[in-house]
């Protein structure tokens, strides 16, 4: 556990960096800060499976904080209006965090081990509780808001649905 520990707890206290940069520094540089530590932590099957649970966790660390709904929906609603979003380059520019989530997701789906997947899918079912059950965002509106920055993981479901079997 002596490599294991350490690298969450240098993940763990990375994220929290990160996330009190949120309210003092432009969000684009906090962002930065993201996409550096995801470079330098690349997802593969070669890697321990620890370094792949921490940047799990890191992922997770960034989509359940309460400003990662304003982070990724800082559109106008009807701007959103422009038909069903994929997980590509002008979704990653618009909803950054979202994207890092479903992202990593799509590609623990495709290429990892089953025990790599399910906790992957548990990631991402634990992020999504968060989001549903936030008492700021309980409108129709705003639910709607929140499930179509969710909408490519069901093309990614679809394109997957044999490795999703747990």
């Amino acid at each position: 556990c002596r490599n294991g520990c350490r690298c969450r707890e240098l993940c763990r206290s990375l994220a929290m960096f990160v996330l009190r940069l949120f309210p003092i520094v432009d969000r684009g540089v906090a962002f930065k800060f993201v996409e550096v530590f995801l470079k330098n932590i690349p997802f593969s099957n070669e890697q321990p499976s620890f370094v792949v649970e921490c940047r799990l966790e890191f992922v997770w660390m960034m989509s359940a904080h309460r400003d990662y709904i304003p982070l990724n929906l800082p559109l106008l609603p009807k701007q959103m209006d422009e038909g069903i979003p994929h997980c590509n380059m002008s979704f990653k520019r618009h909803h950054y965090l979202a994207w890092v989530l479903i992202s990593n997701f799509r590609d623990m789906i495709e290429k990892a081990e089953k025990g790599i997947r399910e906790k992957a899918l548990i990631t991402l079912r634990s992020v999504l509780s968060i989001h549903d059950t936030d008492s700021r965002y309980q409108s129709r509106a705003e639910k709607e808001r929140i499930a179509m920055l969710y909408f490519p993981v069901v093309h990614i479901a679809v394109e997957n649905t044999h490795r999703l079997t747990l």
